[in-house]
């Protein structure tokens, strides 16, 4: 699968990466990975939700590894 890291996520993250993981990986069991990966990340990682190419996805949505995802951060800045 692809990722695409927007925000504040390409300061631990290049722009976007190819990922191959287990089929039934859940959008919330994909966070706890890169978590893992880079745990620098882990506060930005904890509010950050996954987006297909049509909508932001509950944690529990499957993924498939051939899809292509977006881990959109909260806004930043003030």
């Amino acid at each position: 699968m692809r990722i695409e890291f927007h925000g504040g996520l390409r300061d631990f993250f290049p722009a976007s990466k190819e990922y191959h993981v287990a089929q039934g990986l859940a959008a919330g069991e994909l966070l706890q990975l890169l978590h893992e990966e880079t745990p620098l990340a882990g506060n930005l990682l904890l509010n950050t939700r996954v987006a297909d190419n049509e909508r932001i996805l509950e944690n529990d949505a499957l993924l498939e590894n051939g899809g292509t995802y977006h881990l959109l951060p909260p806004p930043g800045g003030g």
